[in-house]
C-alpha cells in the first residue's frame, strides 16, 4: 500500500479502538452509509474496520466517529468506502485541511489522479507551503502527463524554502524525459553514495548520457539503497488503524531491524500472537529474542509452530537454522548439527538460491564431518554471492574443505592459483587459510611465503598461531 508508514513508534488500538460515545456534538446529519466487511479481507483488518463502523453507527451524529470510519477504511485500502465517508464529512465543514487532503490521497488510489488533483488546488490554501502536498500533487501531475503543471509544483521548493529528497529526484525524471541530462546530473549529485535504487537509476542513466566514464565506473561499483518511503504526516498518523497482513509485516520487518529492546520484544510478540497461523510473524519475534541472547525462548516460539508444507517460508526455517547453530554452539551434538542442516534444507527447498542458507549448510556438514558436501556448498554459494569478496571467501572455505577431506596438497595447489590472479589487496583475507594449507600440505616453501605476507602486513598474532601447526612427517 503507498500510504503505509513505518515510523510509528508503538503499536496502537492493540484491543478494540477508542470509545466515541458522547461525541455527538458537531451534529452531522447524514445517513450510516450501507458497508459489510468483504470475505475475502484480512481478517483482523476486516475486525478493525467493522469496529470503527459499529462506533459509527453508534455515533451518527459525531463527526469524530466518521473521520475514525473514514481513517480505517482508508488506511486498510477499503478506498471507495473512505471517500464516501470523507465527502460527508466535507459537506459538514469545507475547511478540516486534514480530511480533504485524505479523501484526495484516497482518489489518488483509486486511480482518479484528476480528482485528486482538482480537489486539492480547489483549497490549495489550506496546503500550501507543505512539502508533502507540493510533492504529491507534482507526482500526480506527473503522471497524469503535465509537465509544466507538476514543475510549478517543484518551484514550491525555493518559493517556500524547503528541501525535499523526493521532489529532487522526480525533477531529475523530468530532466531526463526533456533531455536535459546535464541538469538532472547537478541535481542527482547533490546526494553521494550509495544512493536509493530509483536515483541509483536515474544517476546510471544520466552518467551514460553525458559520457561521463569516472562517474559511470563509480555508479557501478555502488549498490542501491532501499527506497524510502516519503513521509506524509496526514496519512502517515493513520498507520495504528492499519491491520493489514501486510502493514503488520513491514511492521515487524521495521521492529526487527532495530536494536532489540523490551518495547521491540513486547511488539513482536503482540504481532506473532495477533497472526499465530502466520508463521513469518513467528520467525521475526524469534529472531528479537535471538538478538536479546534469549535462545531458549527463540526455540520455543518456532517449536510452537507446526507448519503444513505449503505455509513453508524461508525467514522462518532460516532463523530456525540460526537458532538451531546457537544451541549446537552451546552443546554440541551430531543431532543439533543435523538440525540445523535440516532446517536449511527447508529454505533451500523453498528458495534454491538462498545465499545464507547455503552457506549455513556447509558449516553444518562440517560439523558433521561430511567434507565432500561442505566443498559443495561453499561453492555453490560462491556462485550464489553477489561482491568478489563474498566470492573470494567462499571460494577459500571450499579449499579448505578439500584439505579438510584428506587432499591438502590439492588445496594449497588451488590456493596458490587463485591468489597469483587477483590483487594483492583481495587476497590479503585469504593468506592464512593458504599457509595453514601449506603448512599441511608439506610445502614449506609456499607457507613460509604466507607467514611474510602476514608478518609484513601486521598480523603476527595470526603468524603465531600458524606456526604452531605442525607439518606432516
Amino acid at each position: 500500500m503507498r500510504i503505509r508508514s513505518g515510523t510509528t513508534s508503538l503499536l496502537i488500538g492493540l484491543g478494540t479502538l477508542p470509545a466515541l460515545q458522547g461525541c455527538g456534538s458537531e451534529g452531522i446529519d447524514a445517513p450510516v452509509p450501507a458497508f459489510e466487511v468483504p470475505p475475502s479481507m484480512d481478517p483482523v483488518a476486516g475486525k478493525s474496520v467493522a469496529q470503527a463502523f459499529e462506533q459509527l453507527q453508534n455515533n451518527s451524529d459525531s463527526i469524530e466517529a466518521w473521520k475514525l470510519f473514514a481513517g480505517s477504511c482508508l488506511a486498510n485500502e477499503m478506498f471507495r468506502d473512505a471517500v464516501g465517508a470523507y465527502e460527508i464529512i466535507m459537506a459538514h465543514t469545507d475547511s478540516d485541511a486534514e480530511s480533504i487532503w485524505r479523501c484526495a490521497v484516497a482518489h489518488s488510489e483509486l486511480g482518479d489522479l484528476q480528482i485528486a488533483i482538482d480537489l486539492v488546488e480547489h483549497h490549495f490554501d489550506l496546503f500550501q507551503c507543505r512539502a508533502e502536498c507540493s510533492r504529491r500533487l507534482a507526482n500526480w501531475h506527473y503522471e497524469n502527463g503535465e509537465l509544466d503543471a507538476a514543475k510549478l509544483r517543484l518551484a514550491d521548493r525555493s518559493s517556500c524554502g524547503f528541501e525535499d529528497y523526493w521532489m529532487d529526484q522526480l525533477d531529475a525524471e523530468i530532466c531526463i524525459s526533456e533531455g536535459n541530462f546535464e541538469e538532472a546530473k547537478a541535481i542527482i549529485q547533490k546526494y553521494p553514495l550509495p544512493m536509493e535504487a530509483e536515483l541509483l537509476r536515474l544517476a546510471k542513466l544520466t552518467a551514460q548520457r553525458v559520457g561521463d566514464d569516472s562517474w559511470t565506473e563509480s555508479l557501478s561499483q555502488s549498490k542501491g539503497r532501499e527506497n524510502r518511503i516519503p513521509p506524509d504526516p496526514w496519512i502517515d498518523t493513520l498507520a495504528p488503524l492499519n491491520r493489514l497482513l501486510l502493514a503488520d509485516r513491514r511492521r515487524a520487518e521495521a521492529l526487527v531491524s532495530r536494536q532489540p529492546t523490551t518495547s521491540t520484544t513486547q511488539q513482536l510478540r503482540y504481532l506473532h500472537e495477533l497472526r499465530p497461523q502466520e508463521p513469518w510473524f513467528a520467525a521475526t519475534y524469534a529472531m528479537n529474542l535471538l538478538q536479546l541472547g534469549q535462545t531458549e525462548e527463540a526455540s520455543a516460539v518456532v517449536a510452537g509452530c507446526t507448519l503444513k508444507r505449503e505455509q513453508w517460508t524461508t525467514e522462518f526455517w532460516m532463523v530456525t537454522a540460526l537458532i538451531r547453530m546457537k544451541q549446537y554452539e552451546s552443546t554440541p551434538s551430531d543431532a543439533a548439527a543435523q538440525s540445523v542442516l535440516q532446517a536449511c534444507q527447508n529454505v533451500l527447498e523453498v528458495d534454491p538460491s538462498h545465499y545464507t542458507a547455503t552457506k549455513t549448510s556447509a558449516q553444518a556438514h562440517r560439523l558433521l564431518g561430511d567434507y565432500n558436501a561442505e566443498e559443495e556448498c561453499w561453492q555453490r554459494a560462491s556462485e550464489l554471492a553477489e561482491t568478489d569478496s563474498e566470492r573470494l571467501n567462499c571460494v577459500g572455505a571450499s579449499l579448505q574443505a578439500v584439505g579438510r577431506s584428506g587432499d591438502w596438497v590439492r588445496a594449497s595447489s588451488s590456493f596458490d592459483i587463485l591468489l597469483e590472479n587477483i590483487p594483492p589487496a583481495k587476497a590479503t583475507p585469504l593468506w592464512a587459510a593458504a599457509a595453514e594449507a601449506a603448512i599441511k600440505a608439506g610445502r614449506a616453501d609456499r607457507a613460509k611465503f604466507y607467514l611474510e605476507q602476514l608478518r609484513s602486513a601486521g598480523f603476527e598474532n595470526i603468524v603465531s598461531q600458524l606456526e604452531k601447526i605442525k607439518a606432516p612427517s
